[in-house]
């Protein structure tokens, strides 16, 4: 089994190419492999049915409508097609060619496209061709760039109460949704969390709390494409804490100290100083300094250089930041006589903490105590002495704790000194909560701020989202505030309402706040209506409709093809998107896409809206009907057809190669246009009048109207009529005459015949698959035209792999044989086909050789007595293109003449042509043309020989591929024409240049004429005439031009010897330092 005909594709399928009948021998059966786990699984078997091949248009077995792929990946787009003969595959990218570049690869089953990039995507057209039609579908890839998501802060520790903000900023394709996890849990808004911005790519955590800590994760997400960041956030109770301070001491008079306090919190606190409750001013003596360490800290110093009595007392560091304070405090003691410094009054806030100094100084002292109303202190569980004489209150009560309090200091024995303070306790404002109402746009806001309890006079602020709001003006927001109440009212509620509102409330004693949300709904409104409009077949078209609202509508599209009543929901797929603003993208518009739309927008709020909309398709002018070959008779006239369709008015253009056909220029041309009576089409026919063997290239129909153009490409062969040529035998009247017709592109035949013989051989040989493989027929007819013997044998290498031999004579009914054999692996066989009819009067013969899914040669020949003329050509593709080579010879019923002619085609150019007359009594005629064709020895060779006795002629044609003779054709006739011409027409560089050589040889026999022209483009590089009488010697002109910019140059040489009875002429084209084509008659 030859397993390179098997192919698998990536998403499972298995393709045979080049089917044979061992195929249905095997059991084939699909087996897959777990990636991960190494499990495997076995389908069923399945068996193939393998028929014979019958002739059909082509089929696409396998295809794809859209992908979307990621930049640098790899995709395959299948297209699979089936046929008989094989179609030949063709890719075209947005209706052009695809470029040349390695990342394509195309391949039996489709086209896989590696490390895409952003400009692969496009509309892909698979276009499957056979001779009997054509077929394409058409395919959108899009490239996407991967979505990447960055989350910042990556890793973020802060404290309590504070506001966190995360932002997810995403990378790659548009048409995103982000969507919020804590903890794997979704994040849902509420008083703490919302969710901002175009995409929701902001998160806003306020007065976040240590539950909030946790793994934040931001997923982006676009039709099953998903990706995702995550941040870690730690919520500290972020309160600074002292952690490391000093600790008391006695000095004395200018001995210098140096007090250290360090405090950590989050966010990292600041420090300040007091000495005694007042505060140390930075242009005092004590002098302060502050620094942040690595690990968060801060710490501070304060450096007392030269102190004195009076910078002795308490020193007190206070640690502050956003989440709150902590202080600490200790006594240094300068020595000298102790006093107390007069002390202030203290302003207490009810149920918070409060300590009182006793502002003493000098040093030393017995002991310091305090009293209140009489009573020594502490007399209960609130109240606490320190040593160092500082008196705490814990949780301080309105009344209860205020009064007169007296610090008494023992200085010696019976020596008391005192000073009294008093202490007044305030209650701090207590804000009843409060909420925001649900609310939509346009209607009225009130919310009243409410504080139960504290001391007046109490003081209101509100803010929005952080800025204090200025009442009045454009916001539309009025403040009114009484005693214990502020409200905030909204007479008109739009969308730029929403936010976070904060109410401050503040006293003497202390100020607090509360937060809420406005959350405004907005009813879904549109930005932009959808309207009628036109989208062109094949194009990409965006149906416009963008809503507005919040929270964000939802759009939903409907579509009714006939009854705009009769809406059904717009399946997405691939090609139809829906856009994030709401708008419907078609790619690869359709004619069922035609109809009403309707775009629907709700939100939950308010009524749903809605608006259609009408789409008409387009239909931009394409060809749908037109034959892809067709063959034509040299001299009769030829009719090309093409249907085209598309919006009128429809322009239909005709083009010869590339050249457009002007019927009032060129008048063997017309050209018609006609609608169709019974569809939307329009018909046009190109009449050829006759046509021509120029003809023989590609005529192309366009249709062009206001929404593009489409093409036809038809590949016309124009081929000579068939013709009989007489073999004159004198004994035997059974084999007069022998009829050959060209069934396909013939490979190889011979017939050769003399008067007085009977017999008639041909055979065809033929290289396949790169070896020496060949046919051979031999058709024997003996003279006494009784019998007839054929034998047929296929070569394989060097050994024979199948023989026929039939003998038999008339008055049998017929006889049939054949060869058919395997060769390479494929299908290629050889059949023969013999038939003997009853009257003993006709014997006709049929050898085909068949390679892969095409007829590479046919031979057919019949005979009946009488025919007067003989006719025959090889006409045979070459390296995959149009290339041939004809030999046409006619033979005269006169038996005077005969006249040949060799014709060698490269692709649309005759790359070199040679005719020739005979007249009795001339030695000999020879010439031929040798020329290597794609790059190999591939040449085409003709040999005439007309001997002295004037009568008989003798004209032998071959064709060789490489090393082994593709075909070859040989005759012999009578004499009697008298006059010659041949001409050298060759593509040279890609162009139009060619050589052309003209020779006459008049029937008087005493003149010669020879010109030589050398075309370059459209204009004649160069002309060369003579003319000669008999007598002259010789005679010599040759033109030299470079061609191309390279040593191309065409010689010609025309020899007239004295004797007026010959001429030789020889004509050499060369490209670069090969020869390319030589001819040479005399």
């Amino acid at each position: 089994m030859d397993r390179n005909r098997f192919f698998l594709t990536s998403y499972g399928a298995l393709y045979i190419s080049e089917v044979q009948k061992e195929d249905a021998l095997s059991t084939y059966r699909c087996i897959t492999k777990h990636k991960y786990s190494g499990e495997t699984r076995q389908s069923n078997g399945a068996r193939l049915s393998v028929l014979d091949p019958t002739e059909s248009p082509p089929s696409v077995l396998d295809s794809f409508q859209a992908g979307e792929v990621q930049v640098g990946r790899s995709v395959e787009l299948p297209c699979a097609a089936s046929g008989y003969p094989n179609p030949t595959i063709r890719w075209l990218k947005d209706g052009r060619p695809l470029p040349s570049d390695s990342r394509w690869s195309r391949h039996l089953t489709g086209l896989t496209v590696s490390d895409l990039r952003l400009e692969d995507s496009g509309n892909y057209i698979c276009e499957v061709t056979n001779s009997f039609g054509s077929k394409e579908v058409t395919g959108h890839l899009n490239v996407i760039e991967p979505l990447r998501v960055t989350l910042s802060p990556k890793n973020l520790k802060t404290g309590i109460s504070s506001t966190v903000i995360l932002s997810c900023a995403v990378q790659g394709s548009p048409h995103y949704t982000v969507s919020w996890f804590r903890n794997t849990e979704p994040v849902l808004p509420d008083q703490h969390f919302s969710i901002q911005g175009a995409h929701n790519e902001t998160l806003f955590i306020t007065a976040a709390q240590k539950r909030h800590s946790g793994a934040y994760q931001c997923f982006a997400t676009r039709k099953g494409q998903t990706a995702q960041d995550f941040s870690i956030i730690l919520l500290e109770d972020g309160t600074p804490r002292i952690v490391s301070s000093f600790s008391e001491r006695v000095v004395a008079p200018g001995e210098p100290f140096s007090l250290m306090c360090a405090a950590k919190g989050a966010p990292p606190p600041t420090i300040s100083w007091t000495l005694d409750d007042e505060a140390i001013a930075r242009d005092s003596a004590l002098r302060a300094s502050q620094y942040t360490l690595s690990d968060g800290s801060t710490v501070s110093h304060v450096n007392v250089s030269n102190p004195q009595i009076r910078d002795g007392g308490v020193y007190r560091c206070v640690a502050r930041n956003s989440a709150g304070s902590a202080e600490y405090q200790a006594r240094i003691n300068v020595r000298g006589p102790p006093s107390i410094r007069a002390m202030r009054n203290i302003t207490a806030v009810a149920g918070r903490n409060t300590f009182i100094n006793c502002r003493v100084i000098g040093y030393p002292y017995y002991s310091i105590k305090w009293y209140k109303d009489g009573m020594q202190l502490p007399d209960n569980h609130r109240q606490i002495v320190y040593e160092n004489g500082t008196l705490k209150l814990s949780d301080v009560q309105k009344g209860m704790d205020e009064g007169a309090y007296l610090c008494s200091v023992l200085i010696s024995p019976q020596v008391f000194i005192t000073q009294t303070v008093y202490v007044t306790v305030k209650v701090p404002p207590l804000i009843q909560p409060f909420d925001f109402p649900p609310t939509s746009i346009g209607k009225l806001m009130y919310v009243a701020c409410v504080v139960s309890s504290g001391d007046m006079p109490i003081r209101f602020t509100w803010r929005k989202d952080g800025q204090d709001i200025v009442p009045g003006g454009n916001s539309g927001v009025t403040i009114e505030t009484k005693e214990f109440m502020s409200s905030l009212q909204i007479s008109k509620v739009s969308l730029k309402h929403n936010g976070n509102y904060t109410c401050i409330a503040s006293n003497d004693a202390a100020t607090v706040s509360t937060e809420r949300q406005l959350i405004v709904t907005v009813p879904p409104r549109f930005e932009v209506q959808p309207n009628n409009q036109d989208g062109i077949y094949g194009k990409s078209g965006i149906l416009n409709c963008s809503v507005d609202g919040y929270p964000p509508p939802k759009v939903m599209w409907k579509h009714a093809k006939g009854n705009p009543q009769q809406y059904h929901p717009v399946p997405l797929t691939g090609r139809i998107q829906l856009m994030s603003n709401g708008s419907l993208l078609i790619r690869h518009v359709l004619e069922e896409d035609r109809g009403y739309y309707l775009c629907q927008a709700s939100n939950g709020v308010g009524s749903d809206i809605s608006k259609s909309m009408m789409l008409t398709v387009k239909i931009p002018a394409m060809i749908t009907s037109h034959p892809n070959t067709t063959m034509a008779i040299k001299g009769q006239n030829k009719e090309l057809n093409c249907t085209a369709r598309g919006e009128w008015p429809i322009i239909i253009r005709w083009e010869r190669g590339d050249t457009v056909i002007d019927p009032d220029r060129n008048p063997r041309y017309s050209i018609t246009t006609s609608p169709n009576e019974k569809s939307d089409e329009v018909v046009s026919t190109l009449k050829l009048m006759p046509a021509e063997r120029g003809d023989s290239v590609f005529f192309s129909c366009h249709a062009i109207n206001s929404y593009g153009e489409g093409r036809g490409l038809i590949q016309l062969t124009v081929q000579t009529g068939q013709i009989c040529w007489s073999l004159c035998h004198q004994t035997a009247d059974l084999w007069r005459s022998v009829f050959l017709s060209q069934k396909a592109d013939p490979v190889q035949a011979l017939a050769r015949s003399k008067p007085g013989r009977s017999a008639g051989h041909f055979a065809i040989r033929r290289q396949i698959c790169g070896g020496p493989n060949r046919a051979d027929l031999l058709v024997t007819l003996p003279s006494d035209g009784r019998s007839v013997e054929v034998s047929l044998s296929l070569t394989e290498g060097r050994s024979r792999a199948g023989t026929r031999k039939v003998r038999s004579k008339p008055g049998r009914s017929a006889g049939h044989f054949a060869i058919r054999r395997q060769i390479c692996g494929g299908p290629n066989r050889a059949d023969l086909l013999v038939t003997l009819p009853s009257d003993g009067r006709s014997v006709e013969v049929s050898l085909s050789l068949t390679e892969g899914r095409s007829r590479a040669g046919t031979r057919k020949v019949r005979s009946k007595p009488g025919r007067s003329a003989g006719h025959f050509a090889i006409r045979r593709q070459i390296c995959g293109g149009p290339n041939r080579a004809d030999l046409l010879v006619t033979l005269p019923s006169d038996g005077r003449s005969v006249e040949v002619s060799l014709s060698l085609t490269e692709g649309r150019s005759r790359a070199g042509t040679r005719k020739v007359r005979s007249k009795p009594g001339r030695s000999a005629g020879h010439f031929a043309i040798r020329r290597q064709i794609c790059g190999g020895p591939n040449r085409a060779d003709l040999l005439v020989t007309l001997p002295s006795d004037g009568r008989s002629v003798e004209v032998s044609l071959s064709l060789t591929e490489g090393r082994s003779r593709a075909g070859t054709r040989k005759v012999r006739s009578k004499p009697g024409r008298s006059a010659g011409h041949f001409a050298i027409r060759r593509q040279i560089c890609g162009g139009p240049n060619r050589a052309d050589l003209l020779v006459t040889l008049p029937s008087d026999g005493r003149s010669v004429e020879v010109s030589l022209s050398l075309t370059e483009g459209r204009s004649r590089a160069g002309t060369r005439k003579v003319r000669s009488k008999p007598g002259r010697s010789a005679g010599h002109f040759a033109i030299r031009r470079q061609i191309c910019g390279g040593p191309n140059r065409a010689d010609l040489l025309v020899t007239l010897p004295s004797d007026g009875r010959s001429v030789e002429v020889s004509l050499s084209l060369t490209e670069g330092r090969s020869r390319a084509g030589t001819r040479k008659v005399r």
